[in-house]
């Protein structure tokens, strides 16, 4: 049994820019997930992005690309040394928030 991302732990994202929920699965009150594979450029971004899996639906994929692409870290190390980071996992969650009276669909302003 392989470990993922062979254990290497990149951190939490130092951009995480906002997510768009997708409208209907909002409306429905499903939460979901994506899981891209994508590598860690030298600059902190995602590139060639490729979605593995994703559940529930569909509909969730293309906001988590768009987030994918957006989204930045610090630039992966080895040895001192600035490298690319290949084929590293990255899960996308859609997590809803406690809704109100006054709420509005994450993405989306009042």
């Amino acid at each position: 049994m392989s470990v993922l991302n062979d254990g290497i732990d990149i951190g939490s994202p130092i951009v995480t820019p906002s997510i768009n929920f997708p409208k209907e699965e909002y409306e429905r009150l499903r939460e979901g997930w994506v899981l891209v594979q994508a590598d860690l450029g030298l600059r902190g971004e995602l590139t060639n992005i490729v979605v593995k899996s994703y559940s529930p639906s569909e509909s969730f994929v293309p906001p988590a690309i768009e987030y994918a692409s957006k989204v930045r870290y610090a630039p992966y190390k080895e040895n001192g040394r600035l490298v690319i980071l290949e084929r590293h996992f990255f899960l996308v969650k859609f997590l809803l928030k406690k809704r109100s009276g006054t709420s509005s669909a994450p993405g989306q302003s009042r």
